[in-house]
């Protein structure tokens, strides 16, 4: 165990083997999300004024016989019939 928590804190990536299969790796966890995000707005990949966006209501709408449904309910109806299998 502690020669796994040396090479996670060095920053080095592994590969587990099994008789010389690849079946998984060591990997560092990664940095934290606002950090990311942060050096992508430093690389000027991104711009982002810091406020959250405003809510809005769905704008696609299609008729049905059930009355108006947005694109994200009948998709959410579709994904939901299809996993009880009906």
């Amino acid at each position: 165990m502690a020669l796994v928590a040396t090479l996670v804190t060095n920053k080095e990536f592994r590969r587990v083997t099994d008789r010389g299969i690849p079946i998984g790796r060591i990997a560092p966890i990664g940095k934290h999300l606002d950090e990311r995000l942060a050096a992508i707005q430093q690389a000027g990949q991104a711009e982002w004024s810091g406020r959250k966006l405003a809510s809005m209501v769905p704008v696609a709408k299609v008729a049905t016989v059930r009355g108006r449904r947005s694109v994200a309910q009948l998709r959410f109806a579709l994904h939901d019939s299809l996993s009880r299998g009906s």
